[in-house]
């Protein structure tokens, strides 16, 4: 399961980047995405690829991120 960081619609809470956790959300931990809540940044929408759930792609206030990896490494694929 993962989690997106961040207030998108109202832009009033910053986020600390994409969360994950493989126990059901007992607990979560933070993947390669990450930041400070200082850097004013927040993730819109997380894709994970049907055909393979290791590739996902992350909109975020700075640009589209593609992970082939479940999130832990990402590259940026598209600046804003």
């Amino acid at each position: 399961m993962y989690l997106a960081t961040g207030d998108v619609d109202a832009s009033d809470t910053y986020g600390v980047g994409i969360l994950k956790s493989i126990n059901g959300g007992i607990t979560w931990n933070i993947t390669g995405l990450n930041w400070t809540t200082s850097q004013n940044r927040t993730v819109s929408r997380i894709i994970i690829n049907p055909n393979d759930n290791n590739m996902l792609f992350a909109g975020t206030s700075n640009g589209v991120f593609k992970s082939i990896d479940a999130g832990i490494t990402w590259t940026k694929v598209l600046s804003v």
